[in-house]
């Protein structure tokens, strides 16, 4: 099954630039974040949004990665003095499709079909001691994994 935007002519570039600028209409500060090394090796962009619990103003960060879309392309190798079928990540149709599923959720937000934090909570985002960003849906992820997502659960029957 070929995925959404295969082909598409718009750059990364231009379609951060849009998430960017969607994510403003709506009230919401948004900072993109390169590669660093040893760290990730997706692009990603982070947005904050501001709540009131208990009459009390919170920041919650929202961290998204874009998927990783492989595509099989032929490339000349210099070394090798070949063209070569190699399989790269299509990131503009990644960041279209990101483009539009934060479009989409931000919509159902508007037309009070969600809140929030039902839309985006899995992308709720926390950073660790070593400067690794971590979403509470990898979170969960890992406690299903390895079975202690039952202990959350009976410790919040008491």
């Amino acid at each position: 099954m070929k995925y959404p935007y295969a082909g598409t002519e718009v750059s990364p570039e231009k379609t951060q630039v849009q998430i960017i600028t969607l994510l403003k209409s709506y009230g919401i500060e948004a900072q993109l974040t390169t590669p660093r090394p040893n760290n990730q090796d997706q692009t990603t962009i982070d947005f904050i949004h501001r709540v009131k619990v208990a009459g009390i103003e919170k920041q919650i960060m929202f961290h998204f990665k874009t998927p990783v879309l492989n595509k099989t392309v032929k490339q000349y190798n210099p070394k090798t003095y070949r063209t070569e079928t190699m399989t790269v990540n299509d990131e503009p149709a990644a960041w279209r499709l990101l483009y539009w599923y934060i479009k989409l959720k931000l919509r159902a937000i508007q037309w009070n079909l969600a809140t929030y934090e039902q839309e985006f909570m899995s992308r709720i985002a926390a950073q660790l001691e070593d400067g690794r960003m971590v979403t509470l849906g990898e979170g969960l992820e890992k406690m299903l994994a390895n079975g202690t997502l039952e202990h959350l659960a009976l410790a919040q029957k008491g």
